[in-house]
C-alpha cells in the first residue's frame, strides 16, 4: 500500500471502455485523479463511495479526473468511468482492500489523500485547500 505523500507507482492491468490501461498511464495528466476503490462493489457502502466520487467529478470536473475501480464488472459504475482491476494490483497499491475508499493522486503522481471510509465533507475540504 502506498503511503500518503509518496509516489503512487504502477499497477494493472485495468480494463475499461477504452481498453487496457496501467495505473501510471491513468494518472498521467496535468490535474488530480480521484480513484474510488470499491472491491467487489456489492454493498451499500460501495454505492455511497460511487455517489461521492461522481459528486466530486461534477463539482471539480476541470481539475479532477474521476474513476471507479472495481474488482469485477458487476460493480456500480457507468461504462465511461468504470475500470476493472481483475488482479487486485491497483486495489493493493491504493490501499483499497475490502472496504471502499477514495484516493486522490496529485498531478505529480504522489498520493495526496486516502479516505476509508470516505466522507464528502473531507473530500471537499481537501480540494478547497488545494484548488483555492
Amino acid at each position: 500500500m502506498t503511503a500518503i505523500g509518496y509516489r503512487l507507482g504502477d499497477a494493472g492491468p485495468l480494463t475499461g471502455p477504452r481498453g487496457v490501461i496501467r495505473l501510471h498511464e491513468l494518472i498521467a495528466h496535468t490535474g488530480h485523479t480521484l480513484l474510488a476503490t470499491i472491491g467487489e462493489g456489492a454493498s451499500a457502502k460501495s454505492d455511497e463511495v460511487v455517489k461521492t466520487a461522481r459528486h466530486v467529478a461534477d463539482r471539480f470536473g476541470p481539475h479532477v479526473k474521476t474513476f471507479i475501480v472495481a474488482r469485477n464488472a458487476a460493480a456500480s459504475g457507468s461504462a465511461e468511468d468504470l475500470l476493472i482491476d481483475a488482479t487486485g494490483a491497483a486495489h493493493s497499491r491504493l490501499g483499497g482492500g475490502e472496504e471502499p475508499s477514495l484516493c486522490v493522486v496529485r498531478p505529480d503522481g504522489h498520493l495526496g489523500l486516502r479516505l476509508t471510509p470516505p466522507t464528502l465533507p473531507a473530500v471537499e475540504a481537501y480540494f478547497a485547500r488545494i484548488l483555492a
